[in-house]
């Protein structure tokens, strides 16, 4: 018996290194060394300024019923520069901080708006029938591409006007040109004599 044990322990061990001899082979080992990873940049300059100060804003006084049609009111032209390193795909306007004044209660006013009288922020009405559109277009007179925002007062999300640019994206470099306009509608009357409203605009890009 213990023959067998011996002839079985040393088989068992020639077969573990032959085992382990089939394992045995060349082999090599390169290595690719200092391997950096940094994120890209969006970045959007309007109008030669970034960011953007808006120096020079956008003032329309003594407004009546119609005005801006047909030929809609050309609030300027802003020139949207991609000075980031990475493609915009996706451009956004928004209007915030919307003021809306009522500034006295003349005669033929009150005969309408009963609350003409009411002076101050909140007060006027104006932003509810000041439509705004985004043109992109040499002017808001020129026939072309425009996408209507909306009446000033309903612009406080952001609207997505990516589609209607000149290209899929906006590269690194590359301008776009739009142009904001407004009217002021045929329909409204009396109400919004002597109101005013001040607002800001955001232009957003991303990824």
């Amino acid at each position: 018996m213990k023959k067998i044990l011996v002839s079985l322990t040393v088989i068992l061990i020639a077969g573990g290194l032959a085992s382990g001899a089939t394992y045995a082979a060349f082999s090599d080992l390169e290595e690719s060394l200092n391997n950096s990873f940094s994120t890209g940049t969006v970045d959007l300059e309007i109008n030669g300024e970034n960011p953007w100060s808006s120096a020079v804003p956008v003032v329309f006084s003594n407004l009546k019923p119609g005005d801006g049609n047909p030929t809609w009111l050309d609030l300027g032209q802003f020139n949207i520069k991609n000075v980031g390193s990475l493609p915009v795909r996706m451009f956004t306007l928004m209007a915030s901080d919307i003021h809306n004044f009522e500034n006295g209660c003349v005669e033929a006013e009150s005969e309408v708006d009963t609350t003409c009288a009411n002076t101050g922020d909140g007060e006027g009405e104006l932003g509810s029938f000041l439509q705004i559109r985004l043109g992109m277009t040499a002017n808001c007179a020129a026939l072309g591409t425009f996408q209507t925002l909306g009446f000033l007062n309903s612009i406080t999300a952001p609207v997505d006007f990516s589609s209607h640019l000149s290209g899929a994206m906006l590269d690194p470099g590359e301008t776009e040109a739009v142009h904001l306009c407004a009217r002021l509608s045929n329909g409204v009357g009396n109400q919004i004599m002597s109101d005013s409203a001040t607002t800001s605009f955001s232009f957003f890009g991303g990824q």
